[in-house]
């Protein structure tokens, strides 16, 4: 019998394949056309000049809109944001601006740290940093705590209430690994550009991935049969898909669920 960290794990990796596949590609070809396609380069010169000039505000601004405008919009037109719109708007966009200048600021360290190169040596020292330390570390537990404050309608008191030992014990590192099968490769690929394209790239691919995991996510809910939930006195749980719609489940979801709704966001998160 699988250990409940590989299980869950597991199930994350299966989830996020295809999207994860996707992603890949689609970072890959922006860098192949960056190294390969000289009529392309004024394009991605006008890009790295707006980061420059604009610095901290314009990587706070293009993460607000990659990961937070575009999620809210996403779940609206799906359907699965009935409620709470405005709060879980705000949130989101809040949530992402911080990303943005924390991840700026990462990108920056890692360049005075380890230099400008995108020679293999360098780009396997930042990812090394950025998978194994930042994200493993910090970025992914501390987004788990944010969603799961946001999923528990923003009540500091249900927030305190879900994080039981089983979070600790089962789900982080089962999104830990999950998150390294999915990122790994995305990491190195957004490390391959120069610095000043780097937080550019990061925010396609977190766009690209956002939309990416909402479409499945969607395709997962109506398939999927209405759970049954064994209710647990005195405890309650805000399920609602990948980043909470504000529906009501009395009980305490298994690791498994729990994995299954926070993991793709946790991930997308800690990036």
């Amino acid at each position: 019998m699988r250990h409940p960290v590989v299980a869950a794990a597991l199930a994350g990796m299966r989830q996020n394949l295809l999207p994860g596949v996707v992603l890949w590609s689609v970072a890959l070809g922006i860098v192949l056309m960056y190294w390969s396609v000289p009529a392309l380069r004024p394009a991605y010169d006008r890009i790295a000049a707006w980061k420059i000039e604009g610095g901290y505000a314009f990587s706070a601004g293009i993460s607000a809109i990659a990961g937070g405008v575009v999620p809210w919009l996403a779940l609206i037109a799906m359907g699965r944001l009935p409620r709470r719109r405005c709060a879980v708007g705000a949130f989101l966009v809040l949530f992402w601006v911080y990303r943005g200048l924390e991840v700026d600021a990462l990108y920056r360290f890692q360049s005075w740290a380890f230099g400008d190169g995108t020679d293999v040596a360098t780009v396997l020292t930042k990812v090394a940093v950025d998978m194994f330390g930042y994200s493993l570390f910090w970025a992914g537990p501390s987004s788990l705590i944010a969603y799961r404050w946001q999923e528990n309608g923003f009540s500091w008191a249900r927030l305190r209430a879900s994080l039981d030992r089983r979070v600790f014990t089962v789900l982080m590192p089962s999104l830990a690994l999950s998150q390294m099968a999915t990122w790994l490769p995305a990491v190195a690929i957004i490390y391959s550009l120069p610095p000043a394209l780097q937080v550019p790239l990061y925010a396609v691919v977190l766009c690209f991935w956002v939309l990416l995991i909402e479409a499945v996510a969607a395709r997962r809910v109506e398939a999927a049969p209405a759970p049954v939930v064994v209710p647990t006195p005195g405890r309650s749980d805000h399920s609602a898909g990948s980043q909470g719609s504000g529906a009501h489940a009395c009980g305490t979801p298994s690791s498994m669920q729990t994995l299954k709704r926070v993991a793709p966001l946790a991930s997308i998160a800690a990036r």
